[in-house]
């Protein structure tokens, strides 16, 4: 889920200058610091002679230059077979890196998106279905010559680890007691084979032109995995309710329009794989659980007591595709 804390002043202007100096910009005439996305990870808009980028220092414990080179292979290589709304990486003068290393901080530059966050459509859901597909599709049978990063931990052991982190072991065994209930994750190689994924899918991680995805950022979770993980954080992150003041008046119920709209856009861009119906209140849950617990283990859901108020809604939502998942995946089953 994304932070929920604000970040601090980003960079300090020698910063700036230290690293623009890598590359052929021409005269800067703007520098605008971004609060967007998380807080470990600042970004600013560079206006200059060549156009608009978006420069950025990788937040800590992201920032392996290996785990970097990884993810860079990964968005190249969709550019390179024509999915354009993967980031444009900006090469430095000279040996044309991808990222500048400087004082002990990793940075990269983007060519800047135009675009507008997700607007709640359906014809914008059906988009990132369609998008996320395409990912997918352009990725088979590509491996990045630096090596995969390591698989996730199990959900459970995740939930364990989480709930012990922020003191609050009975939400814990409830939330494990959903996932556990919930059965095991769609694992076939046939129907979902594994293979790289975006690994973050989610609406803060799109950009729109009218019903069309302008881009798809921030591949810093790409990994080799099941692609149903994807897709179903697509499911959960596209269709969910966030009405009210925090996470405690969040509805429980998803948007069933949207999640159809998005099951829908990823399964008519021949994708290899669709998540069956039947399938997806389970896989669901396990990618709230997990998604949470990650979050809660790296203090980014705003602290323990952001963690807590996260977890509370976790449950409900849970609970809810729990006692509905019946008539949520007949509601996800295109007509025939």
């Amino acid at each position: 889920m994304p932070a929920t804390t604000e970040p601090a002043r980003l960079f300090t202007p020698e910063e700036i200058n230290a690293v623009l100096a890598q590359y052929e910009l021409g005269v800067v005439s703007s520098v605008r610091e971004m609060f967007a996305g998380g807080s470990g990870s600042p970004k600013a808009l560079i206006e200059c002679a060549r156009g608009k980028f978006v420069l950025k220092r990788r937040a800590r414990g992201s920032d392996n230059p290996f785990r970097v080179a990884y993810a860079h292979e990964i968005m190249l290589h969709l550019r390179a077979r024509g999915f354009d709304a993967a980031p444009a990486l900006v090469g430095t003068r000279g040996e044309n890196n991808s990222m500048v290393q400087l004082e002990g901080s990793v940075y990269e530059l983007f060519v800047f998106v135009e675009g507008r966050p997700f607007a709640r459509t359906p014809e914008q859901a059906r988009g990132a279905g369609a998008a996320l597909a395409r990912v997918h599709a352009l990725l088979d049978r590509f491996t990045p010559r630096q090596p995969h990063p390591p698989e996730r931990a199990d959900t459970m052991t995740l939930i364990a680890r989480a709930a012990d982190a922020i003191r609050a072991g009975a939400l814990g065994r409830e939330l494990a007691a959903l996932v556990e209930a919930a059965g095991p994750p769609v694992a076939d190689d046939t129907t979902d084979p594994p293979g790289l994924i975006h690994g973050d899918y989610h609406p803060g991680n799109l950009l729109f032109h009218k019903d069309a995805v302008a881009g798809v950022f921030d591949f810093d979770s790409a990994r080799h995995a099941r692609r149903s993980d994807d897709v179903a954080q697509g499911l959960v992150q596209f269709s969910m309710r966030r009405a009210g003041a925090g996470p405690d008046e969040w509805p429980s119920e998803p948007d069933s329009d949207l999640a159809t709209s998005f099951l829908a856009g990823y399964s008519g861009d021949g994708a290899r794989m669709t998540l069956p119906p039947s399938a997806a209140p389970a896989c669901m849950i396990r990618s709230l659980a997990a998604e949470w617990a990650e979050g809660a283990i790296a203090g980014t859901l705003g602290g323990v007591e952001g963690a807590a108020r996260l977890l509370g809604a976790v449950i409900r939502k849970s609970r809810w595709l729990a006692e509905h998942g019946t008539a949520f995946s007949r509601a996800l089953t295109p007509p025939e």
